[in-house]
């Protein structure tokens, strides 16, 4: 199963996307009981699941086309993100890798759906593009063992971890160029894992103005997703609603000679077979509104 979130009449509404691809159900609108956000569906785990598959035949249906898309789960609980996770961007970047995963956060306010504008900063014209997929986490837990921890994802998504350069490596930590406002595109959907199978099976590519810029076979990973989880819960608890970006494969733009950072006016699309595409239009940065004294 594929699930959006949409905005209708200023609420987040949870939808459900058909084996057409082009409409959608919408969840929750006519029957109280159902599951209403895409967090309740993480929640609930198998049983909301089918509990929605058992109402099918009363849910509304809308053009996924004309829905206005919000992130596919609009509060995270916790983004862990991993960084140097493909052994060629390993090389092309300018620090080195560990044998251990490179865990860093992000911020859930910075994040932007498939179709928003994605903005590059005033302060900054090094933004650069990253595909990842995303594991969503569905059950809890702490220590989770590697062999157990496909038990504890819900299902997957994609993101386009978005990330200033130039502010990314005036220290050792990569927080800050992690987290400008509007860079963390994620969507269109989740799919259940279930439904997409095999993770390591699947292929992600990234395009600029239909130019393809990143393309690897997910399996190729370093650090496997059982591996991340295992470490990231050796630490803290993983809980329902938190995501992982597992990393991104070689071809970033600041790797490339000359490097090649988005423009306003760009398109950047990530694509992952399974999923779908993620699209998302570079805008420069609007101070008017937002000038403070």
């Amino acid at each position: 199963m594929k699930f959006v979130s949409f905005l209708t009449n200023s609420k987040e509404c949870l939808g459900w996307v058909q084996e057409d691809g082009q409409t959608v159900r919408v969840v929750g609108s006519t029957q109280a009981d159902l599951p209403q956000t895409m967090s309740d569906v993480i929640a609930g785990g198998d049983a909301a699941l089918e509990k929605i598959r058992q109402a099918k035949g009363d849910l509304p249906v809308r053009v996924l086309d004309e829905l206005r898309l919000l992130p596919p789960l609009t509060r995270p609980r916790g983004i862990f993100c991993v960084g140097l996770n493909y052994a060629e961007h390993e090389r092309e970047a300018p620090v080195a890798g560990t044998d251990f995963p490179t865990i860093f956060l992000r911020m859930a306010r910075n994040q932007i759906a498939d179709g928003a504008p994605m903005i590059r900063p005033t302060q900054s014209d090094t933004l650069d593009w990253e595909g990842e997929l995303v594991a969503v986490i569905g059950k809890a837990g702490r220590h989770i063992a590697p062999e157990n921890a496909f038990d504890h994802i819900f299902g997957y998504s994609i993101y386009n971890e978005a990330s200033v350069r130039g502010f990314q490596h005036h220290s050792t930590q990569f927080g800050m160029g992690k987290n400008f406002e509007g860079t963390g595109a994620f969507g269109p959907c989740i799919i259940t894992a279930e439904a997409f199978g095999d993770p390591y099976a699947q292929r992600i590519e990234t395009r600029l103005d239909g130019e393809i810029v990143q393309s690897a076979q997910i399996g190729t990973m370093t650090h496997r997703i059982e591996d991340v989880i295992a470490y990231i819960s050796s630490a803290t608890t993983l809980l329902p609603g938190d995501i992982i970006c597992t990393g991104t494969p070689s071809g970033v733009g600041a790797a490339r000679k000359p490097q090649r950072f988005m423009q306003p006016g760009e398109t950047v699309e990530v694509s992952i077979s399974g999923i779908g595409t993620l699209r998302n239009t570079v805008q420069a940065e609007d101070l008017g509104h937002k000038k403070s004294t």
